[in-house]
């Protein structure tokens, strides 16, 4: 069993390795950038969570990080910013398929229907079945399947997924 919280800035090294773990999995022949600094981006994401977006953390019995999940803007227009948001959940690879991305992403979901959230998207690589059926049961639906761009030749297809808020 696993619970839930708010993620926190000390909880961001736990965030990258879970991320870098299932980015290699889901993207296995993207090369990772060298410029990349993952620490600072997951950083500054915990540290920017204000209403309606969020980033939450499964935390195992020993206190452990087995998943985080975020809702995050994917707007830029400053009168629909809060419209809606980008959902992703990541997983340890230990702790799949023991309803950890489930609980993150009802977590999410639910969080959404409290607050001005019209719509929520996901990219979910067309290979993470998995997730594509906690989605689909929790009431998402695809929208478009994304070919891989031909800039990655060897890259991955992505579902884009819509979940609709529902009136509270």
């Amino acid at each position: 069993m696993v619970t839930i919280r708010q993620a926190h800035p000390s909880d961001v090294d736990q965030v990258v390795a879970i991320w870098h773990e299932g980015f290699t999995v889901a993207a296995p022949s993207v090369a990772m950038d060298s410029e990349l600094d993952p620490q600072s981006h997951f950083r500054r994401l915990i540290n920017s969570q204000n209403d309606p977006f969020r980033f939450w953390v499964a935390l195992s019995s020993d206190g452990r990080i087995e998943g985080w999940q975020s809702l995050m803007p994917c707007r830029n227009n400053p009168g629909l910013v809060t419209s809606m948001a980008e959902s992703s959940t990541y997983v340890r690879a230990k702790a799949r398929g023991k309803g950890v991305g489930a609980r993150l992403l009802k977590q999410a979901t639910q969080h959404a229907e409290g607050t001005p959230l019209r719509f929520l998207l996901a990219f979910v690589a067309v290979s993470n079945a998995p997730m594509l059926t906690i989605s689909q049961n929790l009431g998402w639906i695809v929208m478009a399947t994304v070919p891989c761009s031909p800039k990655l030749p060897a890259g991955t297809d992505w579902h884009l997924l819509l979940y609709t808020v529902p009136a509270g």
